[in-house]
């Protein structure tokens, strides 16, 4: 799944959860949400890894190219060790960061967990799948054929944003609705 569609995927579940358990979750929890819905893909080389890709047009080259020569040479070495979509694509992982974040009272690793879990989601609906037993086997587990960049990606990825949208705005509506 592209990083777009991981993000709107991400918003779409934390404001589901939000609306329906949680109405008071921090800035910082949904941002880092969205942090843990593209870290795993910190494996492939012009994603993630590159702050060009979400940095604005108008941060300074000065500072946007030493950050991408770092990610590419951070995210190399991390597909080089796990491979893409091994190790780091482990739900495991994502657990851990939870149980973790619950052990220490971080809401915020709880987040980024999250996002990570949110991250897997999306792409278990991949034709390429992911290691959803990782690390007992390797074999990746793949629950619908979706092709990554595909327009039934893009209408899945469209999808999460409406959901994502209305949710995020639903609190406001009667207030918009009583202004006209």
């Amino acid at each position: 799944m592209r990083g777009i569609n991981h993000v709107g995927l991400a918003l779409a579940a934390t404001a589901t959860y939000s609306n329906l358990y949680h109405p008071a979750l921090s800035i910082m929890d949904w941002g880092v949400v969205i942090i843990g819905s593209l870290l795993p893909d910190i494996d492939n080389v012009g994603t993630v890894a590159r702050p060009s890709n979400f940095l604005p047009k108008f941060t300074p080259r000065a500072l946007t190219a030493p950050l991408d020569w770092l990610g590419t040479h951070l995210s190399k070495t991390v597909r080089f060790i796990f491979g893409h979509r091994g190790m780091i694509h482990y739900p495991a992982l994502g657990v851990g960061l939870i149980a973790l974040g619950m052990w220490l009272k971080w809401s915020w690793l709880v987040a980024l967990g999250a996002g990570y879990l949110l991250h897997l989601a999306g792409d278990i609906i991949t034709i390429e799948g992911v290691p959803l037993l990782g690390p007992l086997t390797t074999k990746k587990i793949s629950l619908l054929p979706l092709r990554v960049g595909s327009f039934t990606e893009g209408l899945v990825g469209w999808l999460c944003w409406l959901v994502a949208i209305g949710l995020i705005l639903s609190p406001f509506l009667p207030f918009i609705a009583k202004t006209y």
